[in-house]
């Protein structure tokens, strides 16, 4: 069944099932790969949603027609529109409009593995108590390179914050459990899915977790975070803030630990403004993250200093370091 019209709010009794939220912003060129590949999943019934971010290419042309030629019974589409720029914006609306007891945001210019939905929907079934199921992505890059993403090791809070586990395209959440952490941060314009995975996490730990890569992520040359890090200077560092606010506020038996990672990744960050060749950005952002901080020891800032070191001369592998040692 195909919907350009209102769907109804929300209510309480939500459905058996699984909705896939798209939000789009002029990807009019590339939608269609990502509609094909929800419309490809073997799970059925399912729903998608497409919130069109008021693109001016075309987008929500092809989005529209695109629902009224595939929509069927068992796999709903709705197309709606949010006028308010910026994409957690349009997440809202369509977490606004789910209906159904589980739901994934993807993005319009990535592409999900055939059994993306089945497997998170088997999953759920498998473990009742599971409010999170999760997954590694591919990283397709520009220069034809390709990666995939860590899995998680041990505590998921761990693995989040070192590797962003919870990406937006790496996990299906009860719909009712993203209610309540209250969704994404609309304030943020760079890591708002990190941010957003923290406050998940420091709610839930019932966290299952699928060991095979179930996305394809595309870097795109105007995506919206951008290929680097300096352009953005300052964004990064308020989503770390907002991050160590979240964690101050919790009552996780494991605070200090993980307050002492946030400062690590500041590190991390730091080193990445060094390596793009702003060595005055990084020594400040490093030096003021090892004075300001009132949890780590003098020994493990002296340890943050080496891994600073290490990253900034292209090494990797400095979180596991960091996760077993601050």
């Amino acid at each position: 069944m195909f919907d350009n019209t209102n769907i109804s709010e929300t209510t309480d009794n939500l459905l058996p099932g699984l909705t896939v939220v798209v939000p789009v912003y002029n990807r009019a060129s590339l939608l269609v790969r990502c509609l094909d590949s929800v419309r490809n999943q073997n799970l059925r019934p399912l729903r998608l949603i497409v919130v069109d971010n008021a693109s001016t290419d075309g987008t929500r042309t092809v989005a529209d027609e695109w629902g009224q030629r595939y929509a069927t019974d068992d796999f709903r589409v709705c197309v709606i529109s949010e006028e308010r720029r910026g994409a957690c914006h349009a997440r809202h609306a369509g977490l606004k409009r789910t209906e159904t007891e589980y739901v994934m945001f993807f993005d319009s210019d990535d592409m999900m593995h055939t059994d993306m939905a089945m497997a998170a929907f088997k999953a759920f079934n498998d473990k009742k108590e599971a409010d999170i199921v999760a997954w590694p992505v591919n990283y397709n890059f520009l220069d034809g390179t390709r990666r995939q993403t860590p899995g998680p090791d041990g505590d998921p809070l761990d693995s989040h914050l070192i590797h962003a586990t919870l990406r937006t395209v790496g996990y299906a959440v009860r719909t009712d459990v993203l209610r309540q952490v209250g969704g994404w941060d609309n304030d943020l314009k760079v890591w708002d899915d990190w941010e957003l995975g923290v406050r998940l996490l420091s709610h839930t730990d019932r966290v299952t977790w699928i060991p095979r890569p179930m996305a394809e992520i595309y870097s795109q040359a105007e995506s919206l975070t951008g290929l680097d890090f300096t352009s953005k200077a300052g964004e990064w560092e308020e989503a770390l803030d907002r991050i160590e606010k979240v964690l101050r506020a919790s009552q996780l038996t494991r605070q200090k630990h993980y307050l002492n990672l946030v400062d690590y990744r500041r590190a991390i960050l730091a080193a990445q403004y060094s390596k793009e060749g702003n060595r005055d950005l990084a020594e400040s952002l490093l030096e003021r993250t090892l004075n300001e901080s009132h949890t780590l020891k003098g020994w493990q800032k002296r340890l943050i200093r080496l891994l600073y070191k290490y990253t900034a001369r292209d090494h990797r592998g400095a979180g596991r370091i960091a996760v077993r040692m601050l």
